[in-house]
């Protein structure tokens, strides 16, 4: 249930400003969408640590998702 448990994202949007999504989708449930820099969402969130996910630049191109 992966999808239910995360609460806040961010996508850098560049110089310092991230599009910032806190709260659940869907039917029934409410969400904080904005616009601010690092240090803005973190005193928002009253946030201790940042997790940033990087892309490898040595990974193999995706030619995209395929069931198997």
């Amino acid at each position: 249930m992966l999808p239910q448990s995360i609460k806040h994202w961010a996508l850098y949007l560049g110089d310092d400003i991230y599009l910032s999504k806190f709260g659940r989708s869907g039917e029934g449930t409410q969400s904080l969408v904005e616009i601010t820099n690092l240090d803005g969402m973190m005193a928002l969130y009253d946030c201790q640590h940042v997790f940033i996910a990087c892309p490898d630049s040595e990974a193999e191109p995706w030619d995209g998702y395929t069931f198997q």
